[in-house]
């Protein structure tokens, strides 16, 4: 089955990032989208669209056509729509060394340039089977490894919030939580896992963003 990945960022203060996956193609996000996140303390509900200046996005297309062209093959295809900002330089990697794919947010020029947010995406090959069972043990993972994982460089890092939400008719599992980089300060972690809801490969996106 042919996923659709749509994705959009909203960057700046109070950046968080929205994500979602359907079995069939996506429209970028409309700027009233929403999602709330289960945490230790409740639930709390976000406005990520309400910052000013993204209303251009950017589509990618990951399938054959782009597997003819730069000779990478997709284990699944898919789209990412990413938000256009001229106060932003949008640097994209289809083939970096971690993941399948990585978009970048910079700011500033020289001695300025200030690193804002990154995406990074990565293929998973998890099982099919019951959608409840297969859920829960893709919450387990990346909530107990792979946010372990990614922040193991920098110190470790402190889990914040998970919980499951419903974006483009799926339902995707996504975890929260804080760590320090050396060189950029404070950063929020997010992973988002998106299923697939047929046969093949999976994604999961890793989402970097600067707390300064």
């Amino acid at each position: 089955m042919r996923l659709s990945l749509a994705l959009a960022a909203a960057l700046g203060f109070g950046t968080l990032s929205f994500l979602g996956l359907a079995p069939q193609q996506a429209p970028a996000q409309s700027a009233d989208a929403a999602e709330s996140s289960a945490t230790a303390s409740g639930e709390v509900s976000f406005n990520l669209f309400a910052l000013q200046g993204f209303g251009q996005f950017r589509t990618f297309t990951f399938d054959a056509g782009y597997t003819e062209r730069f000779g990478l093959p997709v284990p699944q295809p898919f789209q990412i729509a990413v938000p256009v900002n001229s106060a932003l330089e949008l640097i994209s990697d289809g083939a970096p060394d971690s993941g399948f794919a990585k978009f970048t947010w910079v700011a500033g020029e020289g001695d300025d340039r200030q690193f804002v947010e990154n995406i990074v995406i990565h293929h998973a090959d998890w099982p099919q089977g019951d959608a409840a069972q297969r859920n829960a043990a893709v919450m387990a993972l990346i909530r107990d490894n792979v946010f372990a994982q990614a922040t193991a460089q920098h110190g470790g890092g402190e889990l914040k919030a998970w919980g499951e939400s419903e974006l483009n008719g799926l339902t995707v599992q996504q975890v929260a939580g804080t760590y320090t980089d050396a060189q950029w300060g404070p950063m929020l972690l997010r992973i988002t896992a998106f299923p697939n809801p047929g046969e093949g490969p999976s994604y999961f996106v890793l989402n970097n963003i600067s707390l300064n």
